[in-house]
């Protein structure tokens, strides 16, 4: 692993060049000036979208490594040439480090919790290598904010250090990412297989490419030192995964068991990726007709195959071309909105009507002498409930080693990941 050299960490307000603002900033070793915020603001502003803005950006001097989260932009500058995948895993760590502290990241959040994240950093990267990543050794180290520390912390004429000083048994423990004396009055454990469906469909409805995305996550509440397995039904798929540390990897080697000591409290199992899809639950289907002056076109939606379970929270986005002066659209069923700011047309359904076939509907009108030069590609986003994609589900769960009963369960839930359908 390459030293990092130079380590500038910003959290930045709402990502537009206009309101760029350093929250905090934590310097590793060496001196970065605050102005190199400036280099990746520029390229801000020249994309029109935050999805356009590549997320490692050479500069004379530095490489400037960032990613979004919510309305904060986490920014690494590094002098040396380092893998930029370490860099983003580590910001995820921190980011999701802060959430799981203060249930989210804002900027009121950082603002009201400042010396805080700062202890916080100071464990998790130590010279510029990360550190201490298990949520539960940072936990028993700093001890999340609360209202009586914050009341006694208020009283106490003593130092307002919330890092303990003794080291945390889970540092000297062969499981470091549990507590040793975890107990729960109710012990519980869930999972939930979470699959995106990356998918680009052409005009006549011909498959370009489809890729699955997904993630296995768990809330463990089990007391002591419980030991899970896990076997999946399609198990042949999980071959491009990214386990976590407590997980066998022997064992998952040999047939693809998941195996494991899990985490108490929330965590991320695993991911996967599987390329081709057995089933897509959705089907968009939409016609334009294009002249000089203007665009008719409708697009209709429905469920395919047959499932019992319905598609819940679907979200069609239709851009406008650029030339778009004025457009009339309706749908027969759920809400449409055109922000002509943005040239985007949102229609949004809660769950899909049981009867008929919605239909978006409408006309772009065009400026005089204008071409609307572009065919817009069309964004899909939905949710299905109890449907894998891939198949991909667990078979059954052991829990060993404990003498109690534990409730457990496992929902299974597709979403609409980059899913485009393309109009020409």
């Amino acid at each position: 692993m390459h030293h990092l050299t130079q380590l500038l960490n910003s959290f930045t307000r709402p990502f537009s060049p206009f309101h760029s603002e350093v929250l905090i900033e934590k310097q590793w070793m060496g001196k970065v000036k605050r102005t190199v915020c400036d280099l990746l603001w520029e390229h801000i502003s020249r994309e029109t979208s935050k999805a356009d803005v590549p997320p490692c950006i050479a500069t004379a001097k530095y490489f400037l490594i960032h990613m979004q989260k919510g309305d904060l932009t986490f920014l690494t500058a590094v002098e040396k040439d380092v893998p930029p995948a370490m860099v983003l895993e580590v910001q995820t760590l921190i980011a999701d480090t802060l959430v799981e502290y203060f249930g989210k990241v804002t900027e009121p959040v950082v603002r009201d919790n400042f010396s805080l994240i700062y202890q916080l950093l100071d464990e998790v990267i130590d010279g510029g290598f990360p550190f201490t990543t298990e949520i539960n050794q940072l936990k028993e180290m700093i001890v999340p904010p609360s209202i009586a520390n914050k009341v006694m912390g208020a009283l106490s004429s003593s130092s307002s250090s919330q890092v303990k000083d003794v080291l945390a048994s889970a540092a000297m423990s062969k499981i470091p990412w549990r507590r040793n004396d975890v107990r729960y009055v109710s012990n519980e454990i869930f999972f939930d297989i979470i699959e995106a469906l990356d998918v680009t469909i052409a005009a006549d409805q011909s498959l370009v490419s489809a890729q699955v995305y997904g993630e296995i996550r768990s809330r463990c509440h089990l007391s002591h030192m419980p030991d899970v397995m896990l076997t999946f039904e399609q198990s042949h798929l999980l071959e491009d995964c990214t386990l976590h540390r407590c997980i066998r990897i022997a064992r998952f080697k040999q047939d693809r068991a998941v195996s494991f000591v899990p985490p108490d409290g929330d965590f991320t199992l695993m991911t996967y990726r599987v390329n081709g899809i057995q089933r897509i639950p959705i089907y968009v289907r939409p016609e334009f007709v294009w002249n000089k002056e203007s665009c008719k076109f409708t697009v209709a939606i429905g469920q395919q195959g047959h499932l019992n379970t319905p598609l819940q929270d679907v979200v069609i986005i239709v851009p406008l071309p650029a030339a778009t002066q004025n457009s009339q659209i309706t749908a027969t069923a759920g809400t449409v909105r055109v922000d002509q700011v943005s040239k985007t047309c949102r229609w949004e359904l809660k769950t899909l009507p049981k009867e008929g076939v919605p239909l978006l509907e409408g006309t772009f009108y065009f400026a005089a002498n204008a071409q609307a030069e572009e065919r817009p590609t069309i964004r899909v986003m939905f949710e299905m409930p109890k449907f894998s994609a891939t198949g991909i589900k667990v078979e059954n769960m052991s829990i060993k080693n404990v003498k109690y009963t534990p409730e457990r369960g496992v929902r299974t839930v597709t979403k609409g990941g980059k899913f485009h359908v393309r109009t020409a």
